[in-house]
């Protein structure tokens, strides 16, 4: 348990970059229960207009246009997620490092021979 409250209080430190982390990482199973839904009511529209094709844009384009923003804006929610962790991550791990780099330092070569 005692490491766990240790990366916790590194974590702490950066809680909102890690909630809109977590946050983004949402999308993907939005993405992923979304699309089959949305490809199905375009086929819905278009065997509507079996037999006139020319009349199915005027209600299949507030539906490509639905799909569209928001295929624009998962990707830039993934992408602005893969940016705050490749910005978060390395700092966590620097962090982490250079605090066990003092607590090693503050023992002596006995500590580590007993323990």
């Amino acid at each position: 348990m005692n490491l766990l409250h240790f990366i916790w209080k590194f974590v702490k430190a950066e809680r909102l970059a890690f909630a809109i982390i977590l946050l983004l990482s949402f999308m993907w199973t939005v993405e992923t229960l979304f699309w089959p839904f949305f490809l199905r009511k375009i086929v819905d529209v278009l065997s509507a207009y079996d037999l006139n094709r020319l009349s199915v844009w005027p209600s299949l384009n507030p539906l490509l246009l639905f799909g569209a923003g928001l295929w624009i804006t998962m990707e830039c929610g993934f992408r602005f997620r893969d940016f705050l962790v490749a910005r978060v991550v390395p700092r966590l791990d620097a962090n982490i490092r250079m605090t066990m780099f003092d607590h090693v330092q503050r023992h002596s070569p006995k500590y580590f021979n007993d323990h």
